[in-house]
């Protein structure tokens, strides 16, 4: 249990063991830098953050005017006719943005986090899925790198036969919604 590298687990101490895994969100985040996991900015924020640059560099000097742009035509964009007009009937360029996640480090790093989409469910820049791809990839991580090394479908399948399941402990925002749906 020592190699899970800040994952928890339950067990259920009986002729055969089901394992609930879980991390708390900083070490998923942990896992997202080590990897350079991308994931999705937030398209206002982005604008914003654009925008606010945009005004820097000309108060600088540089000289931009937009409408000396051509747009772009569809078939130059690699993006499915059906996700080209979205909301206002425009392509959207700041939608569909995604970056490498980095720990922040110091002020520039949070502001750069600031940009990223926040999940409502998890509260956090990962979704579900984001969630339990990222404590996957820790479980199965060589130790070296700060993983668990652990082959769970190995364990599941190994000579003792005693791992009946594994799975991610739940989303309590998510949970809550979808009981309150029911």
């Amino acid at each position: 249990m020592r190699r899970l590298a800040s994952i928890a687990c339950r067990t259920a101490l009986c002729a055969q063991i089901i394992i609930k895994i879980f991390a708390c969100i900083d070490r998923l985040l942990e896992e997202a830098d080590r990897i350079d996991r991308r994931l999705p900015l937030d398209a206002s924020a982005l604008r914003r953050a654009d925008t606010k640059l945009n005004v820097q560099l000309q108060s600088q000097g540089l000289q931009f005017d937009p409408s000396t742009l051509k747009p772009l035509e569809a078939s130059e964009l690699a993006i499915p006719d059906e996700e080209l007009y979205a909301g206002s009937g425009q392509y959207d360029p700041y939608a569909y943005a995604y970056a490498p996640y980095q720990v922040p480090s110091d002020a520039k790093g949070r502001e750069l986090v600031s940009l990223f989409q926040i999940d409502s469910d998890t509260g956090a820049v990962l979704d579900n899925k984001t969630c339990i791809q990222l404590l996957h990839n820790i479980i199965h991580a060589p130790t070296s790198v700060g993983g668990a090394g652990w082959d769970l479908e190995r364990l599941k399948l190994g000579g003792a036969k005693r791992v009946l399941a594994f799975f991610p402990a739940h989303v309590e925002k998510l949970k809550e919604r979808l009981r309150a749906k029911w």
